[in-house]
């Protein structure tokens, strides 16, 4: 059994090999005694190690090539049964298929057998480890991605702090908001100051009714309807509920909003 000492060297050489034979730099591993940083830099180096020598290999060889019936052949009452099977297969031998919103069977199974199969990835097989494929990721689902948007905007606007850099980041360079244009750094100011003269926000209700979105120009546009309640530092309460309306932009691959409008909103600043 290694003295503490020993293993305090040991993790030195695991942190310096892992620096020149892979480039990673800083290890995160204050706390943890000599025996548990050992076992942790051992785990990383055997992945890095198995990453770099391991080839890549096309899903469907790495799960094992099974049988399948292409969906042109596959009987339509049988395609759930199908998918299911396949599903349960992937996931024996590492590999699994997530998806943010509902589909038929048969837009997952032939995306499974015709577009996903195909694909490439590292043929690493390590206990207990899985590899996660999104369908989205592939096929992005703008209404879904425009609804979280909003919902997101609208969370972090009435029910949280808002964070400049993290919430920010829903917003575009330029947004339209009470009749004028508006820097990002301008609309997080406006946003803070928002929050700080109503202590206390409760939303009651969301309900986004319409998406409407121009792939080609990369534009879109959203209606919803809301109802919060307003707590000033005086104990004041006021109650609004009204049509919400935005606009927005698709900027590096995500949706941003460039058109705020909410009822109450910003009536500070009138």
């Amino acid at each position: 059994m290694q003295s503490e000492d020993e293993l305090k060297a040991e993790n030195e050489l695991l942190k310096l090999k892992l620096e020149l034979e892979h480039g990673m730099k800083g290890h995160h591993s204050e706390g943890l005694s000599p025996a548990m940083e050992n076992q942790w830099l051992n785990q990383i180096y055997n992945f890095e190690k198995l990453y770099k020598e391991t080839p890549r290999v096309k899903v469907y060889e790495f799960i094992g090539r099974p049988d399948f019936v292409p969906i042109q052949s596959l009987p339509e009452n049988e395609i759930a049964a199908a998918l299911e099977a396949l599903e349960n297969a992937m996931q024996a031998k590492g590999v699994e298929l997530g998806c943010l919103c509902e589909y038929p069977a048969a837009t997952i199974y032939k995306f499974i057998t015709e577009e996903l199969f195909e694909r490439e990835m590292d043929s690493i097989r390590m206990e207990g480890m899985m590899t996660h494929f999104t369908y989205e990721d592939f096929h992005p689902n703008h209404a879904y991605d425009i609804d979280r948007l909003i919902n997101d905007f609208v969370t972090s606007l009435l029910t949280k702090k808002w964070d400049e850099k993290f919430d920010g980041m829903s917003l575009a360079s330029q947004i339209t908001f009470n009749g004028a244009q508006h820097e990002q750094a301008a609309m997080n100011a406006i946003i803070l100051t928002f929050q700080e003269a109503h202590p206390s926000i409760s939303l009651d209700q969301l309900a986004v009714e319409e998406i409407k979105f121009d792939l080609e120009n990369g534009t879109g546009t959203a209606k919803a309807t809301i109802a919060y309640t307003l707590r000033q530092h005086q104990q004041k309460t006021e109650s609004v509920s009204g049509s919400c309306a935005f606009q927005m932009v698709m900027e590096y691959g995500y949706w941003c909003l460039t058109s705020i409008e909410i009822p109450g909103f910003g009536k500070a600043h009138e």
